[in-house]
């Protein structure tokens, strides 16, 4: 089953009880579908090639927790919000049509225009948030998002 699939098949799991004010799947959709926890395994590659550590073995360490899909239709937006303690977020653009709008960082004021299959990652305390979708956009945006963890218990 293809991720466009799978989150249209839960979409309305959580929907708008979060800071995702659009439709949203439960929060651990990578549990159950080896395709889903795929992405995230391909995000937590990124972070470990990203992250300066002088210990050898910790980068191992990275989990998801949690991961979830959205579809934003329109008006549809996200509240300003952080992940932490998360130490990293990241979300996957499955489906971007013309007109989107961006992944909003208001205190660096940068705006973040994704294309389909591009995976945005950040560090878990930055606030942002997705203005809202305009009348004028006709398709769905459709992401799957997830927080990478360290597990610390394997510091000694």
């Amino acid at each position: 089953m293809e991720i466009q699939s799978i989150i249209a098949t839960h979409k309305h799991e959580e929907a708008r009880k979060t800071n995702v004010k659009a439709y949203m799947t439960n929060w651990f959709l990578h549990q159950d579908y080896p395709i889903v926890n795929t992405i995230c395994e391909k995000a937590i590659d990124v972070v470990r090639k990203v992250t300066l550590n002088d210990q050898k073995g910790k980068l191992d360490k990275f989990f998801t927790f949690d991961c979830w899909g959205a579809i934003y239709e329109k008006y549809h937006y996200t509240k300003p919000h952080t992940h932490g303690p998360a130490l990293w977020s990241w979300v996957y653009y499955v489906q971007v049509p013309n007109g989107s709008p961006p992944l909003h960082f208001p205190q660096a004021k940068l705006d973040v225009f994704p294309h389909e299959d591009e995976i945005v990652i950040f560090p878990g305390h930055v606030i942002h948030e997705v203005p809202k979708v305009s009348e004028e956009v006709n398709e769905e945006r459709i992401v799957l998002a997830g927080n990478i963890y360290l597990d610390y218990r394997y510091n000694a």
